[in-house]
C-alpha cells in the first residue's frame, strides 16, 4: 500500500484547496483541475463568492407553515 503522503498533490481552480492523486484520475490526471464535481460545475465557486459578498445562504428544501 502506498502511504497518501507520497501520492502527487495539485490546487483546486475554483475552491484552492489542496487535493492528492486519485486511482480513478490515473490516466488523466495531468487534466484534472478540480477536486470535485461541485468545484467543476462551480456550485463551490458561487458559493463561496456569495460568503464573502456577505449575502445570506438561500434556504434549504421547502419552508412549510403549520
Amino acid at each position: 500500500m502506498v502511504s497518501k503522503s507520497t501520492l502527487p498533490t495539485k490546487q483546486c481552480a475554483a475552491c484552492l484547496r489542496p487535493f492528492t492523486w486519485r486511482r480513478a484520475w490515473a490516466r488523466s490526471w495531468p487534466e484534472v483541475r478540480y477536486c470535485s464535481d461541485a468545484c467543476r460545475s462551480g456550485r463551490r465557486a458561487r458559493a463561496i463568492a456569495r460568503l464573502s459578498s456577505g449575502q445570506p445562504a438561500p434556504a434549504q428544501g421547502r419552508l412549510h407553515e403549520r
